[in-house]
């Protein structure tokens, strides 16, 4: 990779771990407004004056996901599968106790228009981006084709949301979607998240750590893996054994995770920082 494109890399990885911090900056102004009244979970937010933060933050996470290129692979296809489903945790908010019809939680009926909104354009974005992943992957090289693995599970999800959101305002299923598509999309990119940290723990290039210090970054991968698979074991057996309402264990396990996603991603830039990308990431496609 040429210098310049090591610095496009590194800008971009940088901007992963600033979205991170622009989020957290913005509930910490909120919390402080609010006299350091914590709610449930992270987001919850979504009905507060974060709003705008959180859909734009989770939005150009998305993005960049998708634009920093990992191994070739398993690691590539969940990158891209994270940046897929980070738009449906942001479009799609966390039901709540609003006067719904029977009780219960639901979206409160005022926010549907903009949900339906934002996953029709979701939807629409994804042909197009889905033909020109099918176009580059019939350019290859036959000999440097790989298994479309990750194309393939692109599809799916695509598929599956397209389904389940419906033509129409009256499909069936999209009563459930709006009920539990933020809680599946969560669970999918926290642990695609532990999955691809583990991935770099055991494939952390040699060439790649800082020459005046033996860093250590497997090590690193390893504890930032296992922290965020115990938090989010630890947070769904907690989410199931208590109310949404009850307590503030949802948030704290929401913070821990993006906390531990944060410091990997920052040391897998400083990994990187010579390289731009991982050795394996940077053959022509």
């Amino acid at each position: 990779m040429g210098p310049e494109t090591v610095t496009t890399y590194r800008y971009v990885r940088v901007s992963i771990v600033a979205v991170v911090m622009l989020l957290f900056m913005a509930l910490v102004v909120q919390i402080a407004a609010d006299d350091w009244d914590i709610a449930p979970s992270i987001s919850a937010y979504y009905y507060s004056p974060v709003r705008s933060v959180w859909v734009g933050s989770l939005v150009a996470a998305a993005f960049l996901l998708v634009a920093v290129r990992g191994r070739a692979g398993f690691e590539e296809a969940l990158l891209n599968l994270g940046g897929m489903l980070l738009p449906v945790v942001a479009f799609i908010p966390a039901p709540i106790e609003a006067g719904c019809p029977g009780g219960g939680t639901c979206v409160p009926p005022e926010f549907i228009p903009g949900v339906e909104v934002s996953l029709s354009a979701l939807l629409l974005v994804g042909v197009p981006g889905l033909g020109y992943g099918l176009w580059t992957l019939l350019a290859r090289d036959r000999r440097s084709r790989r298994a479309p693995s990750g194309y393939v599970g692109a599809m799916a999800v695509w598929a599956v949301l397209a389904l389940w959101f419906g033509p129409t305002a009256d499909w069936a299923p999209r009563a459930s979607l709006l009920d539990f598509g933020h809680y599946v999309a969560s669970v999918g990119v926290f642990a695609i998240m532990v999955v691809v940290a583990l991935i770099n723990a055991r494939r952390t290039d040699r060439s790649a750590l800082v020459r005046s210090r033996a860093v250590p970054y497997t090590a690193i991968y390893v504890v930032v893996a296992v922290a965020m698979g115990v938090i989010l074991v630890g947070a769904l057996i907690g989410w199931w054994l208590t109310t949404p309402d009850e307590g503030a264990l949802v948030f704290w396990a929401e913070a821990g995770l993006l906390s531990m996603f944060s410091l990997f991603w920052a040391a897998q830039t400083a990994e990187y920082w010579n390289l731009g990308l991982p050795e394996e990431a940077c053959q022509p496609a």
